[in-house]
């Protein structure tokens, strides 16, 4: 279980590398802007911080995958062949880790991305000066993607947290489910005993209930 964790957080780590690309538009857009050099310096610094927060949790996530492995994921003596409850834990897990990685350099972007257009603005690129309430609808705007990546960041945490009960929880319900198929089979008329007319069907002798050794109504291939 611990080789698949620490296989799929590699994975992740890499995963955030090449997404780090899709933050990459913002210092560029800013590098080839009009504004004056000083301003500029501290816009592109400003713009590109989603896109090295990415490369950050990318690098964390690969230097750090034996450390975070051991931690996360519990080890198995059979690390190949894992049973149906670990593989959905690690996929769990790996699930939690992307979200929570992802959702910091999402947050960051949100956040820097209204700064940007407001300081741009006001050094002359747009139509005039930004009053208090541009500004403030400036913000508002963005709020529902800031929330989007807290919410990322929660349900990543969750799950990080939560992952042995989250599946407990899951393949005790798929039991539950399973158990009203036991009630299919039919029962003894003696002693109300469930048995399998299959195990009885061919044998040398007459069918009888292994409860109250009674006949069993079972028909004869």
């Amino acid at each position: 279980m611990r080789k698949l964790g620490l296989l799929g957080i590699a994975l992740v780590g890499i995963l955030l590398f090449v997404s780090a690309l899709g933050f990459f538009w913002l210092p560029l857009s800013v590098a080839f802007s009009d504004v004056g050099n000083v301003s500029k310096v501290l816009l592109l610094l400003l713009a590109s911080l989603p896109f090295f927060a990415a490369l950050g949790g990318g690098y964390f996530l690969l230097t750090r995958r034996e450390s975070l492995a051991t931690r996360l994921f519990p080890e198995s003596d059979s690390p190949i062949a894992a049973a149906p409850e670990d593989l959905l834990r690690v996929g769990l897990v790996l699930i939690g880790v992307y979200l929570f990685a992802e959702a910091i350099p999402s947050f960051v972007g949100q956040i820097v991305m209204p700064v940007i257009q407001i300081f741009e603005i006001n050094a002359g690129l747009g139509d005039g000066i930004m009053t208090t309430s541009d500004v403030v609808g400036q913000l508002t705007a963005s709020l529902p993607n800031v929330l989007s990546a807290l919410a990322r960041f929660g349900v990543g945490w969750y799950l990080l947290a939560r992952s042995a009960q989250l599946t407990r929880r899951l393949f005790a319900s798929a039991e539950d489910h399973d158990e009203p198929e036991q009630g299919l089979l039919p029962e003894c008329p003696s002693c109300g005993e469930p048995y399998d007319p299959s195990d009885y069907v061919g044998g040398p002798t007459e069918a009888r209930c292994a409860s109250c050794k009674q006949p069993l109504p079972v028909a004869h291939a």
